[in-house]
């Protein structure tokens, strides 16, 4: 069963702010819901024309990607070897409310765009230091498709 991922009166506490690698132009802050250890959430907010590390997902159990605001792309490679790509823009209302659910073994990354994206990010269970491994894209250990897509989204003109 998919995590519920709308919160209602539930109070947020923030945790950290979340070093990140400083060749990547992104901010992550964490926070837990009061009460529920089953899940975390993380605000990212990746800057005009940046992006995340390419990652592999180590962890067991859910992610939860929702995009919130600004404009960007989310590159995954599927455990099954399905290559997708996620547009989202918040001023096409059909962008909104299109969270991306993935799990162990899958490849991802999010490229902004011109004005910057923001997405909320649900680990269930709590995300721990580990849980991601960020990868070299130039590295023949990265799958070719997922290089391959991902260097085409930085690349990429405005």
């Amino acid at each position: 069963m998919a995590a519920e991922t709308q919160l209602t009166h539930q109070a947020l506490e923030f945790i950290s702010r979340e070093p990140t690698d400083t060749k990547y132009l992104y901010r992550v802050d964490v926070f837990s819901v009061d009460g529920d250890e089953t899940r975390d959430f993380a605000r990212v907010e990746v800057v005009e024309g940046g992006a995340t590390p390419p990652q592999l997902v180590l962890r067991e159990g859910e992610i939860i990607d929702c995009p919130v605001s600004g404009e960007g792309t989310f590159l995954i490679l599927r455990p099954g070897g399905e290559l997708e790509k996620y547009d989202f823009d918040d001023r096409n209302p059909q962008d909104r409310n299109n969270n991306i659910h993935y799990g162990k073994g899958s490849y991802i990354a999010w490229v902004a765009g011109e004005r910057g994206l923001v997405f909320v990010e649900v680990c269930c269970p709590p995300y721990k230091q580990g849980d991601l491994k960020n990868l070299d894209v130039t590295n023949s250990d990265t799958p070719e498709a997922f290089r391959v897509g991902y260097q085409q989204l930085v690349e990429r003109e405005p």
